[in-house]
Formats: structure tokens, C-alpha cells, sequence
């Protein structure tokens, strides 16, 4: 996994994430997703606290807060990201361009 995949992942994982990615049939697409359960409805939460359909590693399995149930991309396909996130108490951007980060 690369380092910006991870920092993705990291972000998704802790909060909410507004990702623009292309789908399959070509149309873009821009979703705020999120596994952490603090976001999650408790009927939504995977069985066992983890989402288990990691089956195919190009896909990131996410909860759509806006569609209220659980979607997929393609990494490969995201053509950008942001996360508010908050570090001692003081809250920041991340915004992610395919190839290029940018902390504001």
C-alpha cells in the first residue's frame, strides 16, 4: 500500500472524507464516506465491529453518509480527497491531489 493510500485510509478510518473518484462506467463521482463508528449508525455497523468484505485489495469499503449504507472505490480511480481533521486541538484540512498533498 502506498504512503498515500495509507494517509487515506488513516483519515477514512478516524472521520469523515469527502473522495472524488471516477467509477467504472466513467462518471464522477463525489462521496463523504467514513468507517469510523462515531459516524456510523449502530444497524449499519459491520457484524463484529469490522467491515469484512475486503476481498479485492484495489477497493476501499467505506460508509456513505450520505446514501446511509456502505459503498466501494477504486483507489486507482480517485482523482481527489480532503479530511478535516484536528491535532492538539486545532482543526486542519487535508486535501490530496493524485500525487500531491497540500495541508491547509
Amino acid at each position: 500500500m502506498t504512503r498515500e493510500r495509507e494517509e487515506l485510509v488513516e483519515c477514512i478510518n478516524q472521520g469523515m472524507v469527502k473522495v472524488i473518484f471516477r467509477k467504472i462506467d466513467g462518471t464522477e463521482r463525489t462521496m463523504m464516506c467514513t468507517r469510523c463508528f462515531d459516524y456510523i449508525p449502530p444497524d449499519h455497523r459491520p457484524i463484529g465491529g469490522r467491515e469484512t468484505r475486503k476481498n479485492n485489495p484495489a477497493l476501499e469499503y467505506v460508509y456513505d453518509l450520505e446514501k446511509e449504507d456502505w459503498r466501494c472505490f477504486v483507489y486507482e480511480n480517485v482523482i481527489e480527497w480532503s479530511s478535516k481533521q484536528s491535532k492538539d486541538g486545532k482543526e486542519f484540512t487535508i486535501t490530496e491531489l493524485k500525487g500531491e498533498t497540500n495541508g491547509t
